[in-house]
């Protein structure tokens, strides 16, 4: 089972893309910041990260840079809004393949 982390500010986007993710088969981890991730990151690696670009602390792409920089293997998908489901598994099957 691939394991996913979401990085984003937004609660209720948290709780849909925890939804969306597991019910197909992944499995996740949450964190509403870049701090909160990176120690979920360490604690449990994940295969994929899914990050919001306005999480406080550290904006979304400085916070991909790190976690690449610690984290070579990690895959990386964007996650435009407003998220459209289908494409967002799709997104992430090709890119954990």
């Amino acid at each position: 089972m691939f394991r996913v982390l979401v990085i984003d500010d937004n609660p209720d986007l948290r709780e849909v893309l925890r939804g969306i993710l597991e019910g197909a088969g992944y499995a996740v981890d949450l964190a509403a910041d870049a701090a909160l991730g990176l120690i979920l990151q360490r604690a449990r690696p994940a295969d994929a990260l899914i990050n919001g670009t306005s999480t406080p602390g550290p904006d979304g792409i400085e916070t991909i840079a790190f976690l690449r920089s610690e984290y070579p293997q990690l895959k990386i998908v964007a996650l435009p809004k407003p998220v459209d489901a289908g494409r967002l598994l799709r997104a992430l099957r090709e890119t954990l393949r």
